[in-house]
């Protein structure tokens, strides 16, 4: 023991021996801390893996569902366009005829299945294929046989059942120079479960077009008098939106929730 104090100093050898003891201890120590807190990282960075991982799957998800309300269903023509559009009467369709200061003269005439209208004074005509244009000019010119300086209004309407999502289905006489959107407001308009996107013309059960536009005048498409109008409905998603994006949003909470707790 006298060996390792002499008067009162600690000897080399015991100094040596109490900072080695301590820097291994204190070496220990912080090894032990660095091993804690790299565990602590990793189970911080696995769970904000999959925080991550189900945000975006949920992202997904509600990506999906608004796609698919923002789109409908492609345009699909069972017939070919080019054989049912043309311009100009066909049977079935209705002839107003306004002849100013003559009210017997005036009217509303079907055209039958042969093409041909009755006019007053004028008897039969074929109408068949003439433009609404055209035919006008023929009848001023016709009636001049009879009226000085006659002036005369054709307006062509077409019969049309309009049915589906609409707040009034039904047949209504439709004026060729409206727009398909002013033709629907004859029925009251869309219902607010209609697809605007899918409105089907039908011709004797037959899906003829899909997706008309809603801009088009009615004489600009292939639209005949005793067509249906169909106006599609929106999916469930579609109209239940909130419900799926508040569901989402709840799902999105509880995952959270459960990651964080494990």
């Amino acid at each position: 023991m006298s060996g390792l104090i002499h008067d009162g100093v600690i000897s080399n050898v015991v100094r040596n021996m109490i900072v080695s003891t301590t820097d291994r201890t204190d070496r220990s120590g912080r090894v032990g801390q660095d091993v804690l807190h790299a565990d602590s990282c990793k189970q911080e960075e696995r769970v904000n893996t999959r925080i991550r991982n189900i945000s975006g799957l949920l992202l997904v998800l509600t990506m999906i569902a608004n796609f698919g309300c923002a789109i409908g269903p492609p345009p699909a023509d069972i017939v070919s366009i080019s054989e049912v559009t043309f311009q100009g009467l066909r049977a079935g369709d209705a002839v107003e005829v306004e002849i100013w200061g003559e009210l017997d003269l005036s009217g509303e005439f079907t055209v039958n299945r042969n093409g041909v209208v009755v006019f007053p004074l004028l008897g039969a005509r074929n109408v068949s294929g003439i433009p609404t244009d055209d035919l006008e000019r023929q009848l001023v010119v016709d009636y001049a046989e009879f009226l000085e300086n006659p002036s005369v209004n054709v307006t062509v309407l077409r019969r049309i059942a309009i049915l589906g999502e609409v707040t009034m289905p039904g047949l209504y006489p439709v004026d060729t120079t409206h727009t398909l959107t002013e033709m629907l407001a004859l029925a009251g308009g869309l219902t607010s479960t209609a697809n605007k996107h899918d409105i089907q013309l039908i011709r004797d059960g037959t899906v003829l077009r899909q997706s008309l536009d809603m801009f088009s005048l009615v004489d600009a498409t292939p639209i005949q008098a005793g067509d249906q109008i169909k106006v599609g409905e929106r999916g469930w998603i579609q109209r239940n939106l909130a419900l799926v994006t508040t569901g989402i949003a709840a799902l999105t909470t509880i995952f959270v929730s459960i990651v964080v707790a494990n």
